[in-house]
């Protein structure tokens, strides 16, 4: 089995409370792309070291805490292209609704790609943003404490991807149109990855 993405994210905010005094503490942990074995591809949004994780629903969220959810989703192109392609990681984007919202983060994969196996490619690595999209736009450093977000600002953390399996080039068609078809793969990165005449063929399908 090719890498999985080994790590173990974990967010938290903290802000006033919505409909009464004091203050709130809400932290979560996010998994990401599962190594691809020799047999299927790797998982996408998983935790493949722990359990008993919490994985909070977005209405949960925005009804209990400050926070709105502005997406919750996998990453294209995370996971590791190959005969089996990995697992995607996890984009998590959480915008703050009143002032003095505190974030820290602590998360791995920043640097070091879950490596492929038997020829597969490395997962992306995970990457943490302030205000994407926006002018003000700004990557973060993957250890973060104290960072005090105004109304309106957003944090975006997007998990690693697993490795993958085996050669891009015995990738079969029909999974390669799937991939395309359902927006793991973008059309540009299938086209490096697995070669532009068989991107072809699997459009054709």
């Amino acid at each position: 089995m090719a890498a999985h993405n080994n790590a173990c994210p974990a967010l938290t905010f903290s802000g006033p409370w919505v409909d009464r005094p004091g203050r709130y503490v809400y932290l979560e942990t996010l998994g990401g792309g599962a190594g691809a074995s020799a047999e299927q591809d790797g998982m996408s949004a998983i935790h493949v070291h722990i359990t008993n994780t919490m994985n909070l629903p977005a209405e949960a969220l925005e009804n209990e805490y400050s926070l709105l959810v502005e997406e919750y989703g996998i990453v294209q192109d995370s996971g590791g292209p190959g005969k089996m392609r990995g697992g995607l990681g996890i984009a998590r984007q959480i915008r703050a609704l009143r002032d003095g919202t505190i974030f820290s983060v602590r998360s791995d994969g920043h640097v070091i790609a879950a490596q492929g196996l038997a020829g597969g490619g490395p997962g992306a690595t995970a990457k943490l943003y302030k205000n994407p999209g926006r002018p003000d736009a700004q990557m973060l450093h993957s250890k973060a404490a104290n960072v005090v977000l105004a109304a309106g600002e957003s944090i975006r953390l997007e998990t690693p991807g697993g490795g993958g399996f085996g050669p891009p080039s015995e990738r079969s068609l029909e999974a390669l149109a799937k991939d395309l078809r359902d927006d793991m793969v973008s059309l540009e990165k299938a086209r490096t990855d697995y070669g532009t005449d068989r991107i072809d063929q699997a459009l054709a399908l």
